[in-house]
């Protein structure tokens, strides 16, 4: 069974991934990929913070996600061969608009969970950004609104308190996730209604694969 403390939760949220991935074991990562989509309406705190200990390692170390061994191995041979294990997502992520279109899928799945739950999926942002979450975001708990602390930090840093590193992990944030609206952290979520009404065909476009 995928994630163990989770086995109550699997049934209740991924019945549909569990089958399929009790068919075949080559379809195992299914079950993680629901219930990391499936954070925001968790219940059970024990199998919230194992999805999001998991999650964390997936995002930075991609052999650690079998869905992305699976469908990015070719991809990494091609665009990031020389990358250390480490390095590997964050190239595929950069080349985003030439993977695969089973690693894009993939990946472009992942980096849309991780937006719409913030910064707990994001573990070196956190990690670089650890001085300047404690001076100025530390009354801001949800994930999504320490990013957006962070970025306004950054925007009004006249005087470079902001550490380099965490302004290179926020600009890649930044970088990554305006490729697409449905990656912006929340903006999916908080816009879907307008976008709807204002933009339905460049939304049918997006989601055809062909915007």
């Amino acid at each position: 069974c995928a994630l163990p403390i989770c086995a109550t939760q699997i049934p209740k949220y991924c019945e549909k991934e569990k089958a399929i991935a009790d068919e075949s074991f080559f379809e195992s990562g299914v079950v993680v990929t629901c219930l990391k989509s499936k954070l925001k309406v968790m219940k059970s705190e024990l199998c919230k913070a194992e999805v999001i200990r998991v999650a964390g390692v997936q995002a930075e170390h991609w052999k650690a996600s079998k869905a992305v061994v699976d469908k990015c191995s070719g991809d990494q041979q091609r665009f990031c061969s020389d990358k250390k294990e480490d390095e590997v997502q964050e190239c595929l992520r950069s080349h985003m608009k030439k993977l695969s279109a089973d690693c894009k899928a993939i990946q472009f799945k992942d980096v849309q969970i991780e937006s719409s739950v913030g910064i707990e999926l994001k573990p070196k942002m956190k990690s670089k950004c650890k001085t300047e979450i404690k001076t100025h975001c530390s009354d801001v708990s949800d994930g999504l609104a320490v990013i957006e602390c962070l970025q306004t930090a950054k925007a009004k840093d006249k005087r470079s308190v902001i550490s380099t590193g965490c302004k290179t992990e926020l600009w890649k944030d930044e970088q990554l996730t305006t490729t697409d609206w449905r990656l912006k952290n929340g903006l999916s979520e908080k816009c879907d209604k307008d976008i709807d009404v204002l933009c339905p065909e460049q939304k049918a476009a997006k989601t055809a694969g062909t915007g």
